[in-house]
């Protein structure tokens, strides 16, 4: 099973969950609601416990 990790907007809130491999990249996350660009350290919230 492919590693994911869950993320949230620090502007509207809504959570998404992304590859793992964008944990780490140099890229800004994109929202899918509002369309904030902003870097995954800058999350409001970040869970990335692995899954069983």
């Amino acid at each position: 099973m492919e590693r994911i990790f869950w993320v949230e907007c620090p502007n509207c809130s809504t959570r998404w969950y992304a590859d793992w491999q964008m944990r780490t990249a140099k890229h800004d996350m994109v929202c899918p609601h509002c369309s904030k660009e902003f870097p995954v350290d800058e999350a409001a919230w970040i869970d990335e416990r692995d899954r069983p």
